[in-house]
């Protein structure tokens, strides 16, 4: 009828307008839902064992660092389930009042892993891992059950009963992995000039790596808290524009470039392994293992 006005559904528009949670291709190749099955995560499997280093170094040292309640350790709970094809967990998993519950290093490998993961205390705003105690990890100056030091007491020395004098060579880290959470990252802003202490903290630490010319890898966990698709199934972690979204703001906010930045959902209400939620993980550990054996032969030269 001339003159009438139509009528139109606002909640049509926004479904209309918003862009649509799956992209049309994967954001990183290697990521395709398709390809996601046994025989990739056997092939990743295969590729990790098969990487050997340098100078008759059996297993290569990482270290594992981040804010606390990020999924330290629940990711390398999830490294060791993905590598032995069931749950296992070999460091507790659990935050108080935003302070980390891991207290104590520890040195964490499997069997047929040819990485050691070394567990730290997390960060926080009031509570965080020294630099002082940093660089003596990254030179094996610190043994397995050390304690880290309470930044609200007076204790100044470490306990000696887990100090190293004069470390191996093969005591010394040759790779760290930072872990951030994608829905903690929402409150970190990546602006130069709002600067959260979480942030600085972190880029506090990138500078200390930087000093012995080590890369961190960045592992994002928690990207099932951030895209309703992921969650319903890992397999589509690479095609999932939150998820990338979130990538690029690591990116942003850290500086790592793309490919030294995994997106991974750990294992923590599960009872058992499964192929979606391992690939992830695995693509994260062959780059993991693969840097490991490039600075084992940089220290060769």
């Amino acid at each position: 009828m001339e003159g009438a006005v139509s009528y139109i559904n606002p909640w049509a528009w926004y479904r209309w307008a918003r862009p649509h949670p799956i992209l049309d291709k994967p954001w990183r190749r290697e990521g395709d839902p398709e390809q996601i099955n046994e025989q990739l995560a056997e092939k990743l499997r295969k590729d990790i064992t098969d990487i050997k280093f340098n100078r008759g170094m059996k297993k290569a040292n990482v270290i594992v660092l981040g804010p606390a309640g990020a999924g330290k350790s629940s990711f390398i709970n999830s490294l060791l389930s993905c590598m032995k094809g069931r749950l296992s967990k070999k460091t507790t998993t659990s935050v108080s009042d935003g302070d980390s519950f891991t207290t104590k290093m520890l040195k964490l490998t499997a069997k047929d892993l040819n990485i050691r993961l070394f567990d730290t205390m997390g960060i926080n705003v009031k509570k965080f891992i020294s630099e002082e105690e940093i660089k003596s990890i990254l030179e094996g100056k610190l043994k397995h059950g050390y304690s880290f030091r309470k930044k609200d007491t007076t204790e100044s020395e470490p306990n000696t009963d887990y100090t190293n004098v004069e470390p191996k060579e093969n005591e010394k880290i040759q790779v760290a992995v930072i872990v951030v959470a994608a829905d903690a990252m929402k409150d970190i802003p990546s602006d130069e000039n709002k600067m959260s202490a979480i942030r600085e903290k972190v880029k506090e630490i990138s500078e200390v790596l930087k000093e012995y010319d080590i890369l961190p890898i960045y592992i994002l966990t928690n990207v099932d808290a951030i895209c309703a698709e992921v969650r319903r199934s890992p397999k589509m972690i690479f095609q999932s524009r939150a998820v990338h979204e979130m990538v690029k703001k690591v990116h942003d906010t850290f500086g790592p470039d793309e490919n030294d930045i995994f997106p991974v959902v750990n294992y923590v209400k599960e009872v058992d392994t499964t192929t979606v939620r391992d690939i992830p993980l695995l693509f994260a550990l062959r780059h993991i293992v693969r840097l490991a054996a490039d600075h084992a032969e940089n220290d060769s030269i």
